[in-house]
């Protein structure tokens, strides 16, 4: 948001206004790399009742200002911060017995409303631009919170990229239509980018390896982030495989969808094909596992539909395995992170998902949210004076998708809600839950009571 200053200076004062996330001293210097974001200036008219100073062509993402140039030092009663927001309704409410994860749910929301600002924006303070790779990994929580049909589906069509050719980031072009169209039914934004995703088809067939894949290296497919902010990560290579083949498959949803039944077969068998070359590449048959041998090479290819379904038990159980050896500490980032909890509620481990979400040791959600993290952040250190990201960003409020469709179990079974399932995980850790969703059929509800004495769930 902004700032209103009431004060009272001579005319022709000017005085500057910095503002910053973060404070490595006591003061705003310029030195705070990435943190200190924006400066306005103001110049007194000298009104003797005293001036209102307030920005109404600008905004920033702070926690502090910093005002020079008075001489003397304002009260406190004379600063305000001001909130600026995307008008939305708000469509998701949940509500838990743990006051720590309804903390983390309020830390989502105020990402929410600090980046959905007239555009969607990386995060408010340095990058308050479009660079739209990260809404791929939040554009199913966004739209269990939000009504992001309007929203998203304009910058859908009408937003700019930052950077191309860039394996996971640039795929927004195709995954938040077609996640639009399973939350409201909106084929409008798939018949808008149909062109985009043909021309993200046409570049990376032209760039790939012998082998058929892409090396996630210029000049056959660039992966420069991976599975961003993981403290295990998977390669390059293998990242940019993985979201090759996901392309086609949700290319031939998408052109299925449209009615293009011939695009649709066509794209069906290429990604058939790219599927088993890449499991041919990188599955080890014998371990139930992926030569990346970590929770993001797990978790990546059951998502994206890569592994055959006979093997998916399988790779469940080294999923836990994998947890269990991190003591219960999630180290995917982006990309996965809003699968993993999904995925383990799925196969019978769903006290490995609790025991993650509850973990208060780094790298985890509530250690983030012990440094004093008010939004969510984009490095799991929080609000560490160390940590060079932004302390406002909402790809780690992905896993709040989990709250409803695994702890809620509300499953879309056919686009805008027309079909659903529910089928909760329950966890009387929790104690009790409820989650609620107004889809546009009407209001969904799901949750239990806990029942301590006779260890029941009403």
């Amino acid at each position: 948001g902004t700032s209103r200053i009431t004060a009272k200076a001579p005319a022709g004062t000017e005085i500057t206004i910095k503002y910053c996330e973060f404070l490595t001293g006591g003061m705003i210097s310029g030195t705070e790399y990435l943190s200190h974001n924006g400066t306005d200036k103001y110049i007194f008219r000298g009104d003797e009742n005293g001036e209102t100073v307030e920005f109404d062509l600008v905004y920033h993402g702070y926690q502090f200002l910093q005002i020079e140039g008075l001489s003397e030092p304002l009260d406190f009663s004379c600063v305000e911060g001001l909130v600026l927001t995307s008008d939305m309704d708000r469509t998701g409410y949940l509500e838990t017995s743990n006051s720590k994860l309804n903390r983390y749910i309020e830390n989502v929301l105020w990402s929410i409303k600090g980046n959905f600002v007239s555009t969607l924006t990386d995060c408010p303070t340095r990058e308050k631009n479009q660079w739209n790779g990260d809404i791929q990994a939040f554009v199913n929580t966004a739209c269990w919170f939000m009504d992001n049909e309007k929203f998203l589906g304009t910058w859908t069509k009408s937003g700019r990229k930052i950077q191309y050719d860039v394996y996971g980031w640039e795929d927004e072009e195709y995954i938040v239509p077609l996640s639009l169209y399973k939350y409201y039914e909106n084929t409008d934004v798939l018949e808008a980018k149909s062109p985009v995703l043909l021309d993200i088809i046409a570049e990376r067939e032209g760039h790939v390896a012998s082998d058929g894949l892409p090396t996630g290296t210029n000049p056959y497919g660039y992966s420069p982030y991976n599975d961003h902010m993981s403290t295990v990560s998977v390669s390059s290579d293998f990242y940019a495989a993985a979201f090759f083949c996901r392309m086609y498959r949700d290319a031939a949803e998408i052109a299925s969808i449209l009615g293009k039944t011939s695009d649709a077969q066509e794209y069906a068998q290429k990604f058939e094909d790219a599927r088993a070359k890449f499991n041919e590449k990188y599955y080890l048959p014998d371990e139930h596992d992926y030569n990346q041998r970590c929770q993001g090479g797990v978790v990546i290819p059951m998502a994206f539909g890569l592994a055959d379904e006979s093997e998916m038990e399988g790779l469940a159980a080294t999923l836990h395995d994998y947890v269990v050896a991190a003591d219960y500490h999630q180290n995917s980032g982006f990309t996965s992170a809003e699968f993993l909890y999904i995925i383990l509620c799925d196969y019978g481990y769903a006290e490995d998902a609790y025991k993650i979400l509850t973990n208060e040791t780094y790298p985890s959600l509530l250690y983030m949210l012990s440094t004093g993290a008010t939004t969510m952040t984009e490095r799991w250190d929080g609000m560490q004076p160390h940590s060079f990201g932004s302390a406002n960003h909402y790809a780690f409020g992905s896993f709040s998708r989990f709250f409803f469709e695994s702890l809620g179990g509300i499953k879309i079974d056919k686009p805008g809600f027309d079909e659903i399932t529910i089928k909760p995980s329950f966890m009387k850790e929790i104690g009790d839950f409820k989650v609620t969703h107004e889809s546009r059929h009407g209001l969904i509800e799901a949750g239990w009571v806990y029942n301590e004495g006779s260890d029941t769930y009403t």
